[in-house]
């Protein structure tokens, strides 16, 4: 696997950039997955992280330049997790994959409660607006 990685142009390359000769046995016959042993690119967007985030045959989540999937800590932070945030292992790199993968990234969650908090508090004035004026 590690030679098949590094044949895989950098920065945005897959799979199917690979010469003939050099693809899986099991790809040169598939005409879909093209994203299975692809590369993430600097100036692209990052794809979806799953729970198969640290694992190329699984999507394209090969390092753009390094010769390596991602780390678990490099997909929380492209789910927008602090660099401090805590994944326990103790019950395998899987389950904290699955966690990582099946979150919603925080940065989204804290927007959308701010934009909640912001309706609450525009409602709950305007509320007691109208509680004033007919009282």
């Amino acid at each position: 696997m590690r030679g098949l990685i590094r044949l895989i142009p950098k920065n945005g390359g897959s799979r199917t950039d690979l010469k003939f000769a050099a693809q899986l046995k099991c790809h040169r016959k598939c005409d879909g997955f093209h994203d299975v042993y692809g590369r993430m690119a600097w100036d692209d967007v990052a794809p979806t992280i799953t729970g198969g985030c640290f694992n190329p045959s699984k999507g394209r989540f090969l390092h753009p330049v390094r010769h390596r999937a991602i780390t678990l800590r490099e997909a929380a932070l492209l789910q927008t997790f602090p660099p401090t945030y805590f994944f326990s292992l103790k019950r395998g790199k899987s389950n904290a994959a699955q966690m990582i993968g099946n979150a919603l990234p925080p940065e989204f969650i804290r927007r959308h409660a701010q934009s909640i908090a912001k309706f609450v508090q525009k409602d709950s004035l305007s509320k007691s607006r109208r509680h004033a004026s007919h009282a």
